[in-house]
């Protein structure tokens, strides 16, 4: 009869944990150079604004030129 693994048996990851364990291996197989610092501060995220864009969007050419 196959075990199913429970919380007692089973290591449950956080998704900050997953995302460090998978830096690490991009790291080790040289994919990425150095790790990312954490964001200590979101003011500058908050603070974001879109491009002013004249025309058509951006996609629209993507598509355009992808045909």
């Amino acid at each position: 009869m196959p075990r199913t693994p429970n919380a007692s048996t089973k290591a449950i990851l956080s998704p900050s944990d997953d995302e460090d364990r998978i830096e690490q291996e991009l790291l080790a197989d040289g994919i990425l150079d150095q790790l990312p610092l954490p964001v200590s501060d979101g003011s500058a995220f908050h603070r974001w604004q879109p491009i002013a864009w004249a025309g058509k969007p951006l996609s629209e050419t993507i598509l355009e030129e992808r045909r």
